[in-house]
């Protein structure tokens, strides 16, 4: 099964409507809503994709995305940001990894849509 870890502080958009649609398909989502604990789960767990917020309370969504590619330096990422223009399809780090970006807000389809292009890709 997928496993997706899901980092991000809108506790009730994610815990609800996200993680209802991911389940429906399939996906085995672990939710946490502060950089600490996200990086708690990547250290203790292996995942498939992290959907990772950029505006975390605790620890900055460019900090927490150094970790994890610290920590497994070809991790699938898919960025989600309010304040991302809506335009913007790619998320550049300082390493140079090229990462999808979601939108806030974004619809189902656009998830399943950049969920598909990950998993298409690796397989």
């Amino acid at each position: 099964m997928t496993r997706i870890l899901i980092v991000d502080d809108e506790i009730h958009i994610i815990a609800n409507v996200v993680n209802d649609m991911l389940a429906q398909n399939g996906y085995q989502c672990d939710i946490v809503h502060t950089g600490k604990e996200g990086l708690e789960k990547l250290k203790a767990d292996r995942y498939d994709l992290v959907m990772l917020g950029m505006h975390l309370g605790d620890i900055s969504g460019p900090d927490l995305l150094r970790y994890v590619f610290d920590i497994n330096p070809k991790q699938n990422v898919i960025i989600i940001s309010q304040f991302a223009p809506l335009d913007n399809v790619i998320y550049q780090d300082q390493s140079m990894h090229e990462l999808p970006v979601l939108s806030k807000p974004f619809s189902i389809a656009e998830m399943s849509h950049k969920l598909s292009d990950i998993f298409t890709n690796i397989n």
